[in-house]
């Protein structure tokens, strides 16, 4: 009973740096607004736990374009939902100004038990805290 207790503690640390493999990736959306408007949100997470954030506005009055970012650290907090930190110190500065402390963003793929034909998307909402636009939703693009 004692060596499978060992067992369990020795692989709990890789077993939660999994999901974080599985959620690492680009996420992004392209908005084209009916008066010509671009809008292009760009979430990236990576495998160390570490996150970027721009937000692309460009339009068709002045000031021409618009660009927010941000970065911090993210986790996964259960199955499907990731939480956004950021340090005060470290993770503003003049460049990086969008707040995500508090914000999560809830995963929605296909259930790995699901062997169907049917292809979807795999994407994030992203709700809470000071984020840019509540229920934003963005589409992987790249692992």
């Amino acid at each position: 009973m004692k060596k499978l207790l060992y067992l369990l503690l020795f692989l709990l640390p890789f077993i939660g740096f999994s999901q974080n493999e599985s959620f690492a990736g680009t996420y992004e959306r392209h908005v084209e607004t009916p008066e010509g408007s671009i809008l292009q949100y760009t979430l990236e997470l990576t495998t160390d736990g570490s996150f970027t954030f721009h937000f692309h506005r460009n339009v068709n009055t002045a000031p021409k374009e618009e660009n927010y970012y941000g970065r911090g650290r993210w986790q996964v907090d259960d199955y499907k939902t990731i939480s956004f930190y950021q340090d005060s110190e470290r993770d503003f500065n003049e460049k990086f100004t969008k707040k995500f402390t508090g914000g999560k963003a809830r995963s929605n793929r296909k259930s790995p038990r699901y062997k169907g034909p049917r292809e979807e998307t795999e994407t994030l909402r992203l709700f809470g805290g000071e984020i840019l636009e509540q229920g934003l939703e963005l589409t992987k693009v790249s692992e």
